[in-house]
């Protein structure tokens, strides 16, 4: 399991001269601009993991941001699983297997799981 934000990408909303993609979320209450900075050989790091393992990214921000900055580092479709943020405190997934064990047995509430490992 991999953490997005300040692991595998550096995020800010303040505009950056250079950055590796740009995500822009509109909520009901906000339009949010995202500046992304990919970590160094981050698309041969996942490539070569995915050969391993299955690749699994949480972030404690909501799907949105999640899944639009996923889909901008995830450029060989190696991601196997999402866990995101859905409200406050809680967490949710989407996979691409849900039949495997991990996914049939992950509480939604990831803080929780951590606590008892």
């Amino acid at each position: 399991m991999l953490d997005l934000d300040e692991t595998l990408v550096h995020t800010t909303d303040k505009a950056i001269p250079q950055y590796d993609c740009r995500v822009e979320i509109h909520t009901k209450k906000a339009h949010r601009v995202f500046y992304i900075l990919k970590r160094p050989f981050l698309d041969v790091f996942l490539v070569t993991l995915s050969q391993y393992f299955e690749i699994v990214i949480f972030t404690a921000s909501i799907r949105r941001y999640a899944d639009a900055v996923i889909d901008l580092i995830d450029l060989h479709h190696v991601v196997d699983r999402r866990f995101f943020r859905q409200v406050p405190n809680e967490h949710t997934r989407a996979t691409k297997h849900p039949d495997t064990p991990l996914a049939s047995t992950m509480p939604s509430d990831l803080f929780s799981f951590f606590s008892h490992v």
